[in-house]
Parts: structure tokens; C-alpha cells; sequence
């Protein structure tokens, strides 16, 4: 709704907007007041990035508060231990929650495995491979092109990529990540497979281009199409 109304506005209301800022902008009327002016923007928007940089990493802060808290404190001088110490509890509360949440994730992923009947798998590294529908003849190996459907999903079931719609990836095993390299040696020409992977073995500590956040288990849902060895290219 919010983007709607966007929309709606650029194209009815080009002439309100330009008019109320052109009566609200004002050019300084010295250069104390521009100094002002100037510090006040940069504080503005240094503001708004630590605010979106910390809901990125997971984090939920009362906006609001947060402002009023940093108006309060603008008067005292830079603490740099403070400032280290508010970074290492920012760090921390997202380390210990994202934790947690893969935690609940891999585990609700390991409960489905024990639950089924055949067909899933846990490996040594912590991968759990779910067969929803077994596929025929050899599985695929790090130096084959595999051919293949998927979803991305995040715990909570964010999808981040998918394929299903239209054509699917084609590629070499091992230029995958780990986990999906791996999760793949277990699977067969015309199988479905869920995937479930740490984060460990996916995108780390890094995240995937603020698509995928820094340490966050991923799940994919998988269909192989084909598979080519490497002696048959």
C-alpha cells in the first residue's frame, strides 16, 4: 500500500512537493548557520544508515527513542570506549540471536528427517538432505554440470531465489557453496530433495548481497533436471 501510494503521488502531485520544498529549504544565512545546517544533515543521515544496519542485522530498536537518546547525549565528547563497547553489545545481541535461530531452524529440519520414513539423510557436516520424490541412476558428482530447479527460502520462509518459473540453472557442482555441493552428491536425475544447510556452509559470516544476512542457515527445495559428467563435455 505504501509503495502504491508512492506511485500514485509522483504522477498527481509533482507540483505540491516542489512547491512545499521550496518554501521549507532556506539557504543559510551565514556560515554558522550553514555549519549547522551541514552537521545536522550528516547526523541525519549517519542515523538512518546505523538504524537500517542494525535492523539488518536482525536487530529491533524503538526508532523514536533511539533519536530522543542520541539528542540527550549529542552534548557529551566522544567516549571511545563507549563507542566500543555499544559496538561489542550490537555484535553480540545479533550473534547470540542469529544463533539461536539457526539453532530452531536445523532443529525443526532434523526433527522432519527423524520423523520420515525413508529418504532423508543428516551428514557429518550438518547438512540434512529430505528426498520428496527419489530420482534414478548416479548422483551428482563435485566435477559434473548439473542441471537444476530450485527454491531459496530463509527460516521464516522468506524466498530469496527461485527457478521453478523458468529455466533452469545449469553449472558445475563444485562452483556452488559447500553445502549445496555437498547436499547435491545425494542426489539423482528426476528427484525432488529439500536441502537444508548452516550457515556455516553457505554464505557465513558474510551474508549474500543484503539478500542474504550475515550467518543464516538457508533451505532450498531442489529438482534435478540433468546431469552431464565431466567426461561426457
Amino acid at each position: 500500500m505504501a509503495a502504491a501510494a508512492v506511485a500514485v503521488c509522483g504522477l498527481a502531485c509533482p507540483a505540491a512537493v516542489s512547491d512545499t520544498r521550496a518554501q521549507s529549504v532556506q539557504a543559510p544565512d551565514s556560515v554558522t548557520d550553514a555549519a549547522a545546517t551541514f552537521i545536522v544533515s550528516n547526523i541525519r543521515q549517519g542515523i538512518d544508515m546505523v538504524l537500517q544496519n542494525i535492523a539488518d542485522m536482525g536487530l529491533e530498536v524503538d526508532s523514536a527513542q533511539v533519536i530522543s537518546l542520541v539528542a540527550e547525549r549529542l552534548s557529551n565528547p566522544y567516549d571511545p570506549e563507549a563507542h566500543r563497547n555499544a559496538a561489542r553489545v550490537l555484535t553480540e545481541t545479533a550473534q547470540g540471536m542469529s544463533a539461536q535461530r539457526e539453532r530452531e531452524f536445523m532443529d525443526a529440519a532434523r526433527a522432519r528427517a527423524a520423523a520420515a520414513s525413508s529418504g532423508a539423510t543428516i551428514t557429518d557436516s550438518g547438512l540434512v538432505i529430505e528426498t520428496l520424490a527419489p530420482g534414478e541412476g548416479a548422483t551428482v558428482a563435485p566435477t559434473d554440470t548439473v542441471v537444476f530447479h530450485y527454491k531459496g527460502t530463509l527460516p521464516g520462509g522468506t524466498v530469496f531465489d527461485d527457478t521453478t518459473g523458468g529455466e533452469p540453472l545449469g553449472t558445475v557442482a563444485s562452483q556452488l557453496v559447500p553445502g549445496m555441493t555437498e547436499g547435491l552428491s545425494h542426489m539423482s536425475k528426476g528427484g525432488r530433495y529439500r536441502l537444508s544447510i548452516p550457515s556455516a556452509l553457505a554464505y557465513g559470516s558474510r551474508g549474500a548481497g543484503g539478500v542474504i544476512p550475515p550467518d543464516t542457515p538457508i533451505e532450498f527445495t531442489v529438482e534435478i533436471v540433468d546431469i552431464n559428467p565431466a567426461n561426457n563435455q
